[in-house]
């Protein structure tokens, strides 16, 4: 390599005039280039009935998945390995018949907590469940509601409940005309938070005085430090609603009320999720809904808090994500994900359309905006054919999220939903080619202090390198600075 602002290097592979370069390892430049969004699949041997949940341990980098096998509540520890995974043996949750299930990841004291119901007993089981660093498990003291029955079968919910991970908010159909939410303490029981407890003498706080149907479905508000919790009531038409709720400084939840998402019958609307994205202080909600000839159309709303701050309301009504088709919406999964490293809220579904096909998208909300958007569409999967309950959740690695559904009665499947990513590591970024040449020829690049013509600049404004050599006024990750723009086609190589 000669002299700076312009020096000489041979090229790897073809470089078009005025394209963003990088130095390789070998002293050779390279165009800078995306790598398009990708999927790729690993599959664990289970038997299974169920795949009730999906959980990450941030403390220790493992997965968590919770299934049905043999009538029995069980769990296996995954590690990733890049794009396949190795699984820990089975460990039974629960000897006796479970239906149910609902799990969280505390973050703050990083325990797993499940609750679950007991075959048809109305009182709801719980405990706290600890992954070792040898990936082992412990289990912790096997609890119940006590006196805070459930009624009938009814569905329940789960969240966490505050930013330490030392509460959660449990929600369960105490009778046929009352909807309550309770308080789980986590404790210490011999052990660092190792147990959870309900405490009858604090009550509860009752959302509504009806019944409700469906899974109910819960994200956890880290910014407000609230509990939201969202599932179709028995009224009227039954709408699907949604309720924020928080334990702050109190033993009870408490919450401003809940809101209807929709006014159409639960039997047209189904298989909902939602997430909150404490960047943007926007939550997401996603739902299937009747389409024509029996097929469904799959909808994202987004909501924000009222002015008084404890009620949710529409931000964005109603918008198509698949205006019809024949879909699976994550059934009682929890197919959104908010990405701590995106700052966005991702959606994974399946539909039929011209072919089998599990699609992977970002819906983009912005802070201080009540409008979102769609990110594009990304094929991540074409063979997985089945399964109704899809859980996203975060990724070892951060450029790729992690997708788990039961496939069939006998495999699980995880599929990596890999982002849009790029050649070059940011600091290797030299500049721009002065001139297009061939793999092999001698290359000239501007570098720090020369200039490159590009168009439609903003003049002053600062320009970053895009995943794909382009350049914006937006920095991505690699970030790197590209230069300022001096006039709306000169920019100066910083």
């Amino acid at each position: 390599i000669s002299a700076a602002p312009e020096i000489t290097a041979t090229a790897t592979g073809s470089i078009s005039d005025q394209a963003a370069v990088y130095v390789k390892t070998n002293g050779t430049v390279e165009a800078i280039a995306s790598v398009a969004p990708n999927g790729s699949l690993a599959t664990l041997s289970q038997s299974h009935s169920i795949i009730y949940d999906f959980t990450y341990d941030v403390l220790r980098d493992r997965y968590l998945v919770w299934y049905y096998n043999n009538s029995r509540l069980k769990v296996r520890v995954g590690t990733s390995n890049g794009t396949s995974f190795s699984w820990g043996a089975e460990v039974q949750v629960y000897g006796n018949t479970a239906t149910k299930v609902e799990v969280i990841y505390l973050t703050g004291v990083n325990r797993h907590l499940v609750v679950w119901q007991f075959s048809s007993h109305n009182v709801a089981q719980m405990r706290i469940v600890i992954v070792n660093a040898d990936d082992s498990i412990t289990l912790g003291t096997h609890r119940n509601m006590g006196s805070a029955t459930m009624y009938s079968a009814s569905q329940f919910g789960l969240c966490q409940g505050n930013a330490d991970g030392t509460k959660a908010i449990f929600v369960q159909q105490a009778t046929s005309s009352s909807l309550r939410a309770y308080t789980l303490d986590i404790s210490d029981d011999g052990a660092t938070y190792n147990d959870v407890n309900y405490n009858s003498s604090h009550g509860y706080y009752q959302i509504m005085s009806t019944n409700i149907y469906w899974p109910m479905q819960s994200t956890f508000d880290s910014y407000n430090n609230r509990a939201i919790f969202s599932a179709i009531r028995s009224y009227d038409e039954n709408p699907l609603w949604v309720a924020s709720l928080d334990t702050v400084n109190r033993t009870a939840p408490q919450s401003g009320g809940y809101s209807d998402v929709t006014s159409s019958s639960a039997w047209a609307v189904d298989r909902w999720d939602l997430a909150f994205n404490p960047d943007t202080k926007r939550l997401v909600i996603t739902y299937g809904k009747n389409g024509s000839g029996g097929s469904k159309a799959i909808k994202y709303e987004i909501w924000k808090y009222a002015s008084g701050g404890t009620t949710l309301e529409v931000a964005q009504d109603t918008t198509d994500i698949i205006s019809d088709g024949t879909e699976c919406f994550g059934g009682e999964g929890e197919n959104l994900h908010y990405d701590e490293n995106k700052k966005q809220v991702y959606v994974i579904y399946r539909y039929n359309s011209g072919g089998n096909k599990v699609a992977w998208r970002e819906i983009t909300t912005t802070d201080g905006s009540d409008s979102g958007s769609l990110g594009t569409e990304v094929i991540v999967n074409t063979s997985i054919t089945t399964g109704d309950r899809y859980f996203l959740n975060r990724h070892t690695d951060s450029t790729k999220q992690l997708m788990i559904c039961g496939d069939d009665s006998s495999n699980i499947k995880a599929l990596n939903c890999v982002f849009e990513s790029t050649n070059f590591t940011g600091p290797d970024f030299i500049g721009f080619a002065n001139g297009a040449v061939s793999n092999g020829q001698t290359a000239t690049i501007n570098v720090v202090g020369n200039q490159v013509t590009k168009s439609s600049l903003t003049p002053g404004s600062k320009y970053y390198v895009q995943l794909d050599g382009s350049i914006g006024t937006s920095p991505v990750s690699p970030s790197v600075e590209a230069g300022i723009a001096l006039t709306s086609t000169k920019l100066l190589i910083k």
